[in-house]
């Protein structure tokens, strides 16, 4: 099948941003087997989550997130998907909380960002 990517405009890029949704660039080559039509794709990654419910302890949760961030190279050779996350994988945390603001943050991740100086103060941490 013959695909041609079309990147979002300089504006739309910044209606994208403004929402609060980061906008990144793909090699297409790591994407697709064929030319897609552009040397770059500009787009919004989908951020997958472990959620867990707010009264999980938060020492646990705090565990989990520290542990994938020590084993973030590790689990990207164990599975590509995981390349975004192990390239950045305190940036990525604060994009999916910046992508969902209205929704608490787990206060064991809540710790860890704070640990790595990546807390915003306009957040919530859930169950406070």
């Amino acid at each position: 099948m013959e695909i041609r990517v079309i990147n979002p405009s300089a504006d739309e890029g910044k209606k994208l941003n403004a929402a609060g949704l980061a906008v990144v660039e793909v090699d297409p080559k790591q994407a697709f087997s064929k030319d897609v039509g552009v040397k770059t794709i500009l787009g919004v990654p989908i951020l997958f989550a472990y959620n867990v419910r707010p009264d999980m302890p938060e020492d646990v949760v705090y565990k989990m997130v520290s542990a994938f961030y020590k084993n973030k190279d590790a689990l990207a050779q164990a599975d590509p998907g995981f390349t975004p996350m192990a390239k950045d994988f305190v940036g990525m945390q604060v994009q999916g909380v910046n992508a969902n603001p209205d929704i608490p943050v787990h206060a064991g991740l809540a710790r860890f960002l704070k640990e790595q100086k990546a807390w915003n103060d306009k957040w919530k941490i859930a169950g406070k």
